[in-house]
């Protein structure tokens, strides 16, 4: 049996990290689109999203650019052939890929204090309903678009202060959608 040369290796070596750096491009090619689309959709609904949330959309497209950009000088270190690029292009995809590791568990575990949050925020803008235009048009548009109706369910309603929809709901709580001018 021959062994292989040694351009050979080089050459399997070189594949392997375009390969590794094209995995990364397209997924932060993936992040920035699914940022900007989840941005995109819920743009009628900003004004709820803002009260609601910590702006997740925008960190997917920021991650998904930084990304991006560093398989592209992944690419150019491989390119060159230079060792220190290579090197430092390596490091800093092992500390984006263990700070990921972290973000994920920490997401995961902390994932029902987080739901908490969401809830108690949501129901402080269902308190704003009817008094406020902007919240108004937000609310109805997140239950028309994702067909729910108040942060859990249609009860949650029960419970505003505001004294238009005690022991009712919105018409945007229901399935077929009624268009009402506010």
């Amino acid at each position: 049996m021959m062994k292989p040369e040694s351009s050979d290796k080089v050459v399997c070596i070189k594949a392997a990290l375009f390969f590794v750096i094209l995995f990364f491009w397209v997924t932060g090619v993936v992040l920035i689109c699914l940022g900007a689309s989840v941005q995109m959709k819920l743009s009628d609904v900003s004004i709820v999203v803002a009260e609601t949330s910590s702006g997740a959309p925008m960190v997917l497209t920021i991650v998904g650019m930084v990304i991006f950009f560093l398989s592209g000088f992944g690419a150019v270190a491989a390119i060159k052939e230079n060792n220190f690029l290579i090197k430092s292009f390596t490091v800093i995809m092992v500390l984006v890929f263990a700070t990921e590791i972290i973000v994920g568990m920490s997401a995961y575990s902390y994932r029902d204090k987080l739901h908490r949050d969401v809830l108690s925020r949501f129901m402080k803008v269902l308190n704003k309903y009817g008094k406020e235009k902007q919240i108004t048009r937000g609310v109805d548009g997140v239950q028309q678009e994702f067909q729910c109706c108040g942060a859990r369910n249609f009860t949650d309603w029960f419970n505003v202060s505001s004294g238009t929809f005690q022991n009712s709901v919105p018409i945007s709580c229901c399935r077929n959608i009624v268009q009402r001018v506010v």
